[in-house]
């Protein structure tokens, strides 16, 4: 007989996963929960957290409409050997016991919390949920286990990404993958070994963990960064055709810069390149700028960008300035990465794409001005839909006979345990 776990567990699952409105990341709403719930020891939330992912991984169509069909889903599919099989548990006849007083207290519910209202964000509307409760699946947790996360996504992916591709990759858990800051890597792996952690894998400079590790004290000290290896991927630069731009002599910009992680990447392996960051964000930026501090990298020339224009203030761009490699990081779906928050596909209206796609196209027309002739543009995503990477590079290549395409590709995947970039490399030829 299959072992489960009490009742009360599930129940307090079912009511975790039935409340959250997709309104905020699900990592901070089960935060709130285990506040609200501080007779739960460090167990207790880490099996309510894997069990809790487990359902969004996996979940393929099962309606939200009610707490009942997310238990019984729970009790079929989420047994003690499948637990401790996520928590790498050995596997013992042993059921976890969870006491009868431990009733989740439930943080949406204003008459039983303390967490400020504030920071909690009204309910988004059902309607917008992928699985809508319309579906007969819904009644049979077993109806669904041929069925894709991405399924109904389908007509949507990009040529060489498929529903078989994506449905191993999403029901995996992600692998944390970081890289040495401001110490070697060979220091930065001693550290991990003394403190206890395992190094699941290593590949060129990135050494990847579990997702349970706490990484601050080496993030927050300036001896790592986390970034995924598929971005990693993505940046090595050392055999494509822009490398030859990567010095103090040409100019750079990273015109969607974010938190600088693209920029990182790229100044680890060519430290003298004479780089410019931009954002829409001001304090992004600052952002970026100590991050750059702390890992003892060459600070950016910065200044802020609109999505549709410069903003004029005292560190706007020269609007002469021609840049001979133009990296963009465009906003976009984050359908590629999905797997780290797998909520959001539960969550997601199909017609953001095409909002994404638009403004994506928008950003590229706005920078092409500023690439000069013979330069280069790094097109980037972390999409895997189709209307976000071919079709908006082939948008642009129809609207500039003067532009080339050199190579366009995925990086990462679940062959190296990353997420999904989208990579294109254009260049201006006249």
């Amino acid at each position: 007989m299959t072992a489960i776990y009490p009742y009360i567990f599930y129940q307090n699952c079912a009511t975790m996963l039935f409340e959250y409105d997709g309104g905020t990341p699900f990592h901070l709403y089960v935060k709130a929960c285990f506040k609200e719930n501080k007779n739960w020891g460090s167990k207790d939330r880490k099996r309510y957290r894997t069990a809790c992912y487990f359902f969004w991984r996996n979940a393929y169509g099962v309606s939200r409409q009610s707490p009942e069909i997310i238990l019984q889903w729970l009790q079929t599919h989420f047994t003690t050997a499948v637990g401790n099989q996520n928590l790498n548990i050995p596997t013992s006849n042993n059921t976890p016991s969870i006491k009868q007083s431990e009733t989740i207290a439930n943080p949406t519910d204003k008459s039983n919390r303390t967490v400020n209202t504030e920071s909690t964000p009204p309910k988004s509307p059902k309607s917008n949920r992928i699985d809508s409760g319309e579906s007969n699946q819904a009644d049979n947790p077993e109806s669904n286990k041929n069925y894709s996360p991405y399924q109904s996504l389908s007509q949507y992916l990009s040529q060489t990404i498929t529903t078989e591709i994506l449905t191993p990759w999403f029901t995996s858990e992600p692998l944390v993958w970081l890289s040495n800051g401001n110490i070697s890597l060979k220091g930065l792996q001693t550290q991990l070994t003394k403190a206890g952690i395992a190094i699941e894998q290593t590949q060129g400079n990135a050494i990847a963990v579990s997702a349970q590790v706490n990484l601050n004290p080496w993030v927050e000290n300036g001896n790592a960064y986390i970034q995924d290896i598929s971005s990693q991927t993505a940046m090595d630069w050392s055999n494509q055709p822009m490398a030859v731009y990567c010095h103090a002599n040409t100019a750079l910009w990273d015109c969607c810069a974010g938190a600088g992680g693209k920029s990182i990447s790229l100044l680890k392996q060519f430290p003298t390149t004479n780089l410019t960051c931009s954002d829409v964000r001001s304090n992004i930026l600052e952002n970026l700028k100590q991050r750059f501090q702390l890992l003892g990298l060459k600070q950016p020339t910065v200044f802020t960008a609109s999505l549709n224009g410069y903003i004029d203030n005292s560190n706007s761009k020269n609007p002469n300035q021609t840049y001979h490699v133009i990296l963009a990081d465009v906003p976009c779906t984050g359908s590629g990465t999905w797997r780290r928050n797998p909520e959001n596909i539960h969550f997601f209206d199909s017609t953001t794409i095409k909002t994404f796609a638009e403004k994506q196209f928008s950003i590229i027309q706005n920078v092409l001005p500023s690439l000069a002739i013979g330069g280069y543009l790094v097109y980037l995503t972390c999409s895997v839909f189709a209307a976000e990477n071919e079709n908006t590079i082939q948008q642009l290549l129809d609207n500039h006979d003067n532009l080339q395409l050199i190579s366009e590709e995925f990086c990462g995947g679940i062959d190296i345990h990353g997420d999904f970039i989208y990579r294109c490399i254009i260049q201006k030829v006249n």
